[in-house]
């Protein structure tokens, strides 16, 4: 799905026009940055919780030619779901073994 799809079907669930929910997806987005580039966790009730995590330097091997290398330390943000969005994919994912 589209941002555009996605503010349209809000817009539609909501009173708020197009034009509202685009500048509320816009500022919500602003506020998770900001929070995560401070290092601190964002969560967005019923739907996920994201936190920013740190990853020290590490040795790796290129696949291709078995050369090993050091993969700088940076951060990666981790995404799960929570409340109403982790209890609807809970009952409607089944594990295929």
């Amino acid at each position: 799905m589209l941002k555009k799809e996605f503010v349209s079907k809000v817009a539609a669930l909501s009173s708020l026009t197009e034009g509202q929910v685009d500048l509320v997806l816009d500022a919500a987005r602003d506020v998770v940055l900001a929070e995560l580039s401070e290092s601190r966790d964002v969560r967005v009730p019923g739907l996920v919780q994201f936190k920013a995590l740190a990853r020290n330097e590490r040795a790796a091997r290129n696949p291709k030619t078995g050369e090993p290398y050091m993969v700088k330390a940076g951060f990666t943000i981790k995404a799960r779901p929570v409340g109403t969005l982790a209890s609807v994919i809970e009952s409607t994912l089944v594990l295929k073994v």
